[in-house]
């Protein structure tokens, strides 16, 4: 369990040490929570195509692989899509390709999956999207995590908590009633 997310993210990447790699990110994505990691941390991404129903093409993905590199990140949009043959396709190019799951739209799937039969080397998830909690996060690898540091709950978590009270009152019309 991690602060977040992007904390997720964040000992993914430490984790498998991208130094002078590439990492591929879909073209869809929500990147307020992995570019600012990766810009932080220094580790170069490229994007490749996501077609209009969501799925990755094995021929797009696979066509702009190269030795440099190093991971793929590959997004679960709504639990609709699995990632599983286009991963193995990946991994018969390369197989020291990391591949990352990004289940934060389907964290209820990973219920299901074990680190060992699941496709991915990693899976991450933010609580935010699934739970009404103001932060929280998780990650899963088919290997143990080398280091994994303990994060305090962020400001900005504490911030979405005091935001969220703040609009129930201001919504809330017998708040601000005077009674006799």
């Amino acid at each position: 369990l991690v602060g977040s997310g992007r904390s997720a993210f964040r000992v993914i990447l430490n984790e498998i040490q991208l130094q002078d790699k590439i990492i591929l990110m879909p073209e869809y994505l929500c990147g307020e929570a992995q570019i600012p990691v990766l810009k932080q941390i220094g580790i170069r991404y490229q994007y490749y195509p996501v077609s209009k129903n969501l799925t990755i093409s094995n021929e797009g993905l696979t066509s702009i692989l190269t030795p440099d590199i190093g991971a793929v990140l590959m997004i679960n949009y709504f639990g609709l899509r699995e990632h599983g043959e286009v991963a193995n396709q990946i991994r018969a190019y390369n197989p020291d390709i990391q591949i990352i799951e990004d289940r934060t739209q389907a964290f209820y799937g990973m219920a299901n999956q074990t680190s060992a039969n699941h496709w991915a080397d990693f899976t991450f998830s933010s609580f935010l999207k699934s739970f009404a909690v103001p932060d929280g996060g998780c990650v899963r690898g088919k290997r143990r995590l080398k280091s994994v540091i303990p994060e305090p709950s962020s400001s900005q978590g504490v911030s979405y908590l005091l935001g969220g009270l703040l609009k129930h009152e201001y919504l809330n019309p017998d708040a601000y009633t005077m009674q006799p």
